[in-house]
């Protein structure tokens, strides 16, 4: 089996920290059962979030953890610019993979805080609520679509 293994990092900003989880692919069930029976660390973030200062913590995991940089297949992060610039500059930006669920949620945000959507999204808040809060509503939308067909 393949033993290549793999780091995401998540910027937790509400706390301030970095936290890194490790995942090891099936093949190597001792180093799997190593990382899954001690606690994730959640580290500290006492300096400026720049990406020299995430790169040397991220450096300092792959330490900690005895994982070499060789090792390493594909660091999984948020959007930032920072966080971004530290995972090309010590694995490659080949190995850097923006998180899907975060991108996708930014796509989301930018186009419901559009100008030009806003009032689509007020009115579409407004229908949902009738129909949450009518009795009667749900009944007339499904007697109006048996009359026109729709």
């Amino acid at each position: 089996m393949d033993n290549r293994r793999q780091i995401s990092s998540n910027l937790i900003s509400a706390r301030e920290s970095l936290a890194g989880r490790c995942h090891r692919y099936p093949g190597d069930l001792q180093v799997a059962a190593k990382i899954i029976a001690s606690p994730q660390r959640v580290y500290e973030l006492d300096q400026r979030h720049t990406s020299e200062y995430l790169g040397q913590c991220l450096s300092s995991i792959c330490e900690e953890w005895n994982i070499s940089d060789l090792k390493i297949t594909t660091v999984v992060t948020d959007n930032g610019a920072n966080i971004v610039k530290a995972v090309s500059d010590l694995f490659g930006k080949n190995r850097h993979l923006p998180c899907f669920a975060h991108t996708l949620d930014l796509v989301a945000s930018k186009i419901t805080d559009s100008e030009d959507v806003k009032p689509l999204v007020v009115k579409v808040k407004s229908i949902v609520t009738y129909f949450k809060q009518s009795m009667d509503g749900p009944l007339r939308m499904i007697e109006t679509i048996y009359i026109w067909h729709i």
